[in-house]
């Protein structure tokens, strides 16, 4: 009997603005009424999470980071973290630096370290400025030479890479490969999310199945790229968006045939609920 389905965000249940379509709303309702609950899986930094967290019919639990931070919005509370050592933060900060690489680093807080050139630090801007029209909670953005002595000081539990071709695609990931210590994962086109070993979406979901006491048999996930291929090994029900990465397809146990602006999320619902049901 289906208990929790995990979800990504971006690509999957967000559609190309994302945004929460009507219908995925209704689709969470109609959820509720059943006793399902949804949570939310995504390499986000917290603090891009906790709106939809708090706003939406779901588990105020999220995996967030792609498993490097595990949180308990309801409560404030952080439930787990994967923190990266500073030397390899350092180093990759200063990687990024010297060839101009739009780098990021994520702090357990939510808060994000950038590079002083960074285009992707622009949506974070833009984020905040929309928390601030609704008074909410924004996100500390720190330029990450100016600000090394706190960079020093935090636990960083996510990297990304923003890559702009497939020359800087290359380079980025040999460089990533001297590192024993870190795993990665396209997110997005142009995206590579870089974790501590070991902490991936799917080691999230085992996590949050021990702490609510789920059977990891009573749980589905719905995702669309390659970070999300560690929780589609993890449950015997996967579903990939049409919209989703070729290889992210091949690793589910389904696809839909609609994507993520056309009703795939709830297609992929029915999906779950179906093989549930039989």
């Amino acid at each position: 009997m289906i208990k929790l389905i995990f979800t990504d965000l971006d690509g999957t249940f967000l559609n190309s603005q994302s945004r929460v379509s009507d219908d995925n709303l209704a689709c969470l309702q109609e959820l509720k009424e059943r006793d399902i609950e949804v949570i939310l899986c995504s390499g986000r930094t917290q603090g891009m999470i906790r709106p939809f967290c708090l706003d939406l019919p779901v588990r105020k639990e999220a995996v967030s980071c792609n498993g490097g931070l595990i949180v308990d919005f309801a409560n404030d509370r952080l439930l787990s973290s994967a923190i990266i050592d500073f030397s390899t933060v350092e180093r990759f900060m200063n990687f990024g630096e010297e060839r101009l690489l739009d780098f990021l680093a994520y702090r357990e807080d939510g808060s994000v370290f950038y590079l002083p050139h960074s285009k992707r630090i622009l949506g974070f801007r833009a984020f905040n400025e929309e928390q601030k029209r609704r008074q909410r909670r924004e996100i500390p953005l720190f330029d990450f030479p100016t600000n090394f002595n706190l960079a020093a000081q935090s636990k960083i539990c996510k990297l990304l890479a923003v890559y702009y071709d497939k020359a800087q695609d290359r380079e980025i990931c040999e460089f990533l490969n001297t590192f024993p210590d870190l795993h990665y994962a396209k997110s997005w086109d142009g995206l590579t999310d870089i974790m501590k070993k070991g902490a991936t979406k799917g080691t999230g979901v085992r996590f949050i199945c021990s702490h609510l006491n789920v059977d990891i048999k009573d749980v589905a996930v719905i995702g669309d790229n390659h970070n999300d291929i560690s929780m589609f090994r993890e449950v015997e029900c996967s579903v990939c968006m049409n919209n989703g990465d070729e290889v992210a397809k091949k690793s589910a146990t389904h696809v839909t045939q609609r994507d993520n602006d056309t009703g795939g999320w709830r297609e992929a619902i029915n999906y779950i609920l179906n093989f549930h049901n039989n």
